[in-house]
C-alpha cells in the first residue's frame, strides 16, 4: 500500500534549510528526523538561491510584479510556471 504523500510547508522547508546551512546540521541527520531524502533537501536550496533576489526586493521595499507579463495579440497575459492567465483585455480599436 502507498503511503500518502507528505507536504511541508514552507515554515517547515526554511527551517530545514536554516538548519542546514546556518546552523550546519549534517544533511543526513535532517533526512533522518525528517524522513526525507538529501535531493529534496537540495531542491528546495537551489529553489531558495534562485529566489533570493525576490527577498531582496521585499527588504529594499521595491516588490516585483507577481509574474511577468507578456503582449500577445493585444491581450496583456501574466506568465507563470503553471501556465498563464488574462490580466486585462484591451478593448479593439
Amino acid at each position: 500500500m502507498k503511503k500518502p504523500r507528505r507536504r511541508f510547508g514552507t515554515d517547515q522547508k526554511a527551517t530545514i534549510l536554516k538548519r542546514y546551512l546556518v546552523d550546519q546540521v549534517p544533511i543526513s541527520d535532517l533526512c533522518d528526523e525528517y524522513g526525507i531524502k538529501p535531493n529534496q533537501i537540495y531542491a528546495w536550496q537551489k529553489i531558495l538561491f534562485d529566489h533570493a533576489e525576490t527577498a531582496f526586493q521585499k527588504a529594499a521595499g521595491r516588490l516585483p510584479p507577481a509574474y511577468p507579463r507578456r503582449r500577445v495579440s493585444g491581450t496583456l497575459l501574466d506568465v507563470s510556471r503553471n501556465g498563464c492567465r488574462i490580466a486585462r483585455d484591451r478593448a479593439p480599436g
